[in-house]
């Protein structure tokens, strides 16, 4: 696609591109941050990358925040109004982006981050925008909050854009690691999405993946649909064609609470998969009474992260069956190891000496109380 054509369709106006001096600024103090708090990252190639990225100045239409790059020519278009200088989150955010991109030999994308490209559709985008704002948060020291959005409570280091997107970002990194997360964004890796799949299961993954994409467009949308239902209500105070405007109101507002119920269910389908495919798996690997220990501890420590919409919810389930399974796992081991014997003839042992000390007791009681009687 022509430039002509992307300006037409995005409706961004070029006015010039950055001036030298001020890109490289831009780039070293991006670079700088990055690696300052991910150590794995490459200096000199992120750099290098950046650096081959061109960089405009331009009208940006609200709708990109003032900043965005194209993945369609690989540039990055920042508004005149914006302090290019000032690194803000939605800068880094789009900087992350250019970072991420990996093409093959003729120029065409392959892959942003965990997203990517083929003839007819990208998938995971919704996940690679969420793990872009994990890495931007990281980078901004932005603390986790618990919010209640979508009548969820869950913790996030988003309060603002896609909330429960990045919770469950949150769990997928619980389930995998935090190295294994940032590498595979940064540098287009597979190994997030294959230590998904061996964790939880392929089908599980595609799950995931298919879920964050269907939220992020109804988030999008919701956008969209707030500014078109404030343009409504504008008319409608302007006492143009009432009734008209009314029904549209009340369309639009339908539109936006069909897409909340969507965000809600999707999320709570996801978190849930995530929880059964993940510790069903996990549980299948116990062997020892130090497994069991530890994986009551991963279980109980995952509710920090789970998102609760209501106190019957399944989590709470899960934990209370997974306890009692654990309790005959534990007895199961025992059993083979000779030490369910021990334990057995152990509380024998303890029964008979309780007995014991409570028939000299009773003794001792009857001969006090002779002694007082006399």
């Amino acid at each position: 696609m022509n430039d002509k054509r992307i300006f037409e369709l995005t409706g961004i106006k070029v006015i010039k591109e950055i001036e030298y001096e001020s890109k490289l600024l831009i780039i070293n103090n991006i670079t700088n941050l990055l690696t300052q708090k991910i150590k794995t990252i490459n200096y000199r190639q992120i750099k290098e990358k950046l650096l081959d990225t061109p960089i405009y100045l331009a009208e940006v239409p609200e709708q990109y925040y003032g900043v965005v790059y194209l993945h369609d020519n690989s540039t990055i278009y920042i508004d005149s109004t914006i302090d290019v200088l000032e690194l803000s989150e939605t800068v880094i955010h789009e900087f992350i982006h250019a970072i991420q991109t990996k093409k093959d030999k003729k120029n065409n994308i392959q892959k942003v981050g965990l997203c990517e490209f083929n003839e007819f559709k990208a998938t995971g985008i919704g996940l690679n925008e969420a793990a872009v704002q994990y890495i931007t948060s990281k980078i901004t020291n932005k603390e986790y909050k618990y919010v209640n959005k979508y009548e969820v409570v869950a913790k996030t280091y988003n309060e603002e854009r896609y909330p429960l997107m990045c919770n469950l970002i949150l769990q997928l990194i619980y389930i995998t690691s935090e190295d294994i997360f940032l590498d595979s964004i940064l540098n287009c890796k597979e190994d997030f999405e294959y230590k998904i799949m061996e964790n939880c299961g392929e089908g599980a993954y595609i799950t995931v993946v298919n879920g964050l994409d269907k939220m992020l467009y109804a988030e999008e949308e919701n956008i969209q649909l707030f500014k078109i239902l404030e343009k409504y209500k504008q008319a409608s105070n302007e006492n143009t064609d009432y009734t008209t405007t009314e029904q549209e109101i009340y369309k639009t507002m339908a539109k936006i609470e069909n897409n909340r119920k969507t965000i809600k269910d999707t999320y709570i389908k996801l978190e849930n998969l995530i929880l059964s495919s993940y510790f069903n798996r996990y549980f299948s690997k116990i062997e020892t009474l130090d497994d069991i220990i530890v994986y009551r501890r991963d279980l109980y420590n995952f509710k920090d992260i789970y998102g609760m919409s209501s106190f019957e919810n399944e989590y709470n389930k899960y934990y209370a069956n997974k306890i009692k399974e654990l309790e005959e796992k534990r007895i199961n081991i025992m059993r083979k190891s000779g030490q369910f014997s021990l334990v057995k003839t152990d509380n024998k042992i303890l029964n008979i000496f309780s007995k014991i000390r409570a028939t000299l007791l009773k003794l001792f009681k009857r001969n006090i109380e002779k002694e007082e009687n006399r």
